[in-house]
C-alpha cells in the first residue's frame, strides 16, 4: 500500500503545479487525489480477508478483520503521501520503510506496553504507532470468537494489557493515525508552492475537487 501511495504525489508534481496556477487549491488537488485512491482502499483489504480467511483454520471476525487492515493500509498509504512529497523517488520508499519498521517495533508486542508504561514519557509512543491499534483489535475480534467453546477470561494470559472494551478505542487510534498523516500531507504538499502563489491555493474548492475527479474518470475510461 505505501508502495503504491509513493505514486500518488512524487510524480505528479508538475500537474499539481498547473491545477494550483488554474485557481484549484492545494487543499482541493488533495482531497481530489484522496477520494480517486478510495475504490482500492475499500477492495484490496476485502481481497486480502477473503483470500487469507481462504487458506487458514483460524476462526477470523471477517468484518473486524477487514476494518483493522483497512485501516492500517490507509495509514501506510498516508505515510507514502507525505514521503513522496517531500522527498525524490529514491529515498521515499527509504524513508517510508523506516516509519513502518517504527511502527512494527513500538507495536507493543515485544518490548509489551507494560514495558514501554516503565519508560516514562516513552510509554505514548505506542499509541502513535498503526501496529499497536491493529494488533490489539485483531487480537481481541479474533479471541472473542473463540471465548465461547474455551475458556478464556479477562485479563489473557499472553497478553493481559489487551481488552475487550477496547474494541472502538483501537478502530479511533487507527483513525486518527490516518486522518493525521493526512493533514500532514496536505500541508507539505501546500509548502511545494511556488513563492508568490495566490493565498486562495489553500483553500477547499468543492468544484475543483469534482472537476479533478471528473478529468481522472475520463482517463480511465480512455
Amino acid at each position: 500500500t505505501m508502495a503504491q501511495s509513493l505514486r500518488i504525489f512524487g510524480s505528479e508534481m508538475q500537474v499539481f503545479h498547473r491545477e494550483v496556477t488554474s485557481r484549484r487549491g492545494a487543499a482541493a488537488y488533495f482531497v481530489g487525489r484522496e477520494l480517486s485512491q478510495l475504490p482500492f482502499h475499500f477492495v484490496a483489504p476485502g481481497l486480502a480477508v477473503l483470500v487469507y480467511t481462504s487458506f487458514t483454520k483460524l476462526l477470523l471476525h471477517r468484518p473486524s478483520a477487514y476494518v483493522a487492515l483497512g485501516l492500517l493500509m490507509w495509514c501506510a498509504a498516508g505515510v507514502g503521501y507525505a514521503a513522496s512529497i517531500v522527498l525524490d523517488r529514491l529515498r521515499a520508499p527509504v524513508a517510508g520503510c523506516i516509519v513502518l519498521m517504527v511502527w512494527v517495533t513500538a507495536s507493543g508486542y515485544d518490548p509489551g506496553l507494560n514495558l514501554w508504561d516503565s519508560w516514562g514519557v516513552a510509554a505514548v509512543v505506542p499509541s502513535l504507532s498503526a501496529d499497536r491499534w491493529y494488533l490489539e483489535l485483531m487480537y481481541i475480534s479474533t479471541i472473542r470468537q473463540y471465548m465461547g467453546t474455551w475458556e478464556i477470561k479477562e485479563p489473557f494470559q499472553d497478553l493481559p494489557y489487551y481488552h475487550l472494551a477496547n474494541y472502538w478505542r483501537c478502530v479511533g487510534g487507527l483513525a486518527a493515525i490516518g486522518l493525521g498523516l493526512r493533514v500532514v500531507a496536505c500541508v507539505l504538499l501546500a509548502m511545494q508552492l511556488e513563492p508568490g502563489a495566490s493565498s486562495s491555493c489553500f483553500g477547499l474548492s468543492l468544484a475543483g475537487c469534482r472537476h479533478y475527479l471528473a478529468e481522472r474518470l475520463c482517463c480511465i475510461r480512455a
